[in-house]
């Protein structure tokens, strides 16, 4: 996300009364949210809109994150918002919504604690966290803090996601934001237009010609959304070579898997063919649906924040254009929204999951992880495969994980505590 979009966004999140043709947390902490069924004011104006399943990708409601497994990680006060999330070295990596100056914060947060002794703390930061598409890397800023006696140099960080072999590429005074991966090298961007930057951490930078800023990026093609000025509407290579470019409304994200772009113009939100520009399908939102809020939740479906009558809820965005709501409607509240839509987490790493004798356990990057629950009874479940199921491992949030099969499959699995034996061992 480019940060001229995430400070509009965040500026329409803090005010969504006034902003809501544009474009976060509210409530009790300690309160229970609504159920996605219960019922509404008659005079609510949500009457019309159908409840659809639950996000399939995390989201920040007050001061939780939500993973699409049901699970919840508590937050620090909300007090400075919140803009970004990722899980990172056995918690999770938050960078804030109070901006000053172009920075705002970053932390690493356990048990919704920051954590003091991380190097990165206290620090000034820039933009929102990113992980590659794999889930094996993140990224973040750390700059100068505006007005202050802080004398440090900016850097830009990459580590692995147990926050392990942390690298750092230097990056002056000024501001810089981190756009995403391209293997394991990272584009970033300096200033507000000094230009967009890749860095491998170990020989000199280097500037990606002819455009100003990366918006947005796929790791998957390779492919990188520009601009220049103001004015984010040209898909280039990482050389600076133009694919194609717009003429009116801006490009916004690449879906995940690559093949399409949002792209906004007014209240239309257009998909684009990455590979030409082509239009694939468009369509106009209704009122109350801000169309800067919207982020990829898959490669078929948006999530979008609405207002309707004082309330707000995340919905869901079919590329026809259907919409469903996929949280409870719950009131703004002191002037600010309940919800945070976050940058699309990563895609997954590749993996096989043992299946023959139940789904029960697997072994990601050495560490072994424990299916909650168990499925198949000893025996393979049913759409598994007789042996091994393949599919995509995301983490979702500390210590827990979902399993994608490539066929539909799904099952969590939470890490095992040290010493654990696997449940898989002996089966034959």
């Amino acid at each position: 996300m480019g940060m001229s979009r995430l400070l509009l966004v965040v500026g329409c999140l803090l005010a969504l009364s006034a902003c809501t043709s544009e474009g976060d947390n509210s409530g009790s902490p300690s309160a229970s949210p609504p159920t996605l069924t219960e019922s509404l004011p008659s005079n609510g104006g949500w009457a019309d809109m159908p409840a659809g399943g639950p996000a399939t990708v995390p989201y920040v409601h007050g001061h939780r994150y939500v993973t699409p497994d049901d699970g919840e990680e508590a937050l620090p006060s909300r007090a400075r918002g919140v803009s970004g999330v990722l899980a990172f070295s056995d918690g999770l990596l938050v960078s804030d919504a109070a901006y000053f100056e172009g920075t705002n914060g970053v932390a690493l947060v356990r048990r919704g604690q920051r954590v003091e002794s991380w190097p990165s703390s206290g620090r000034c930061s820039s933009g929102v966290p990113v992980a590659s598409a794999d889930g094996r890397f993140v990224a973040w800023v750390t700059v100068r803090c505006p007005e202050s006696e802080d004398r440090s140099a900016g850097a830009v960080h990459r580590a692995a996601t147990d926050g392990t072999h942390e690298v750092t590429q230097p990056i002056g005074p000024g501001l810089a934001q981190v756009v995403g991966f391209l293997g394991q090298e990272l584009v970033y961007n300096l200033g507000f237009q000094d230009g967009a930057w890749i860095t491998d951490f170990r020989d000199a930078p280097s500037r990606i010609p002819g455009v100003d800023r990366v918006a947005s990026l796929s790791e998957r093609t390779g492919l990188l959304i520009g601009q220049r000025g103001d004015r984010a509407r040209v898909v280039v290579d990482a050389d600076g070579s133009v694919r194609w470019r717009v003429t009116a409304g801006s490009l916004v994200a690449f879906s995940p898997d690559g093949s399409k772009v949002l792209a906004v113009t007014g209240k239309r939100l257009s998909l684009l063919r990455s590979s030409d520009g082509s239009t694939a399908t468009g369509f106009d939102l209704p009122p109350g649906v801000g169309p800067w809020t919207a982020v990829w939740e898959t490669n078929r479906t948006l999530l979008a924040l609405m207002e309707r009558a004082g309330r707000v809820a995340i919905v869901r965005v079919d590329l026809d254009g259907h919409l469903e709501r996929v949280t409870p409607a719950v009131p703004v509240g002191d002037g600010q929204a309940p919800f945070v839509l976050l940058n699309p987490p990563p895609t997954g790493v590749r993996v096989t999951v043992p299946s023959h004798c139940g789904v029960l356990s697997v072994t990601v990057d050495g560490r072994l992880w424990l299916a909650e629950p168990p499925l198949g009874g000893h025996n393979p479940p049913p759409g598994w495969d007789e042996n091994r199921t393949s599919g995509l491992w995301v983490v979702t949030s500390p210590g827990r994980a979902e399993f994608r099969g490539d066929q539909g499959q799904r099952a969590s699995f939470r890490q095992a505590p040290e010493g654990a034996k696997d449940p898989n061992a002996g089966c034959e």
